[in-house]
């Protein structure tokens, strides 16, 4: 199956030639995570603070399906 990915936040730092908010696909085997997917990225799943599936915030348990746009954020503090 094929996912789009976008990493925003400086979450790219982690995946070789990414950029922050630069959409990517990625090839992955059925019912593969969003936690499994964190760890085939090398995000340290810590540093992955909200991760959104076809706009809809998910948990790390959430299976991905074929289609699937993911977006995955830091946290990210203000004042």
């Amino acid at each position: 199956m094929i996912v789009e990915i976008r990493l925003f936040a400086g979450l790219a730092k982690h995946v070789k030639e990414q950029k922050n908010g630069e959409p990517f696909t990625i090839g992955l085997n059925q019912g593969v995570t969003v936690r499994e997917l964190l760890h085939l990225l090398k995000i340290p799943e810590q540093e992955a603070f909200v991760t959104l599936v076809n706009g809809t915030a998910v948990s790390k348990t959430t299976k991905l399906s074929d289609g699937d746009r993911i977006g995955i954020f830091p946290a990210i503090g203000g004042g």
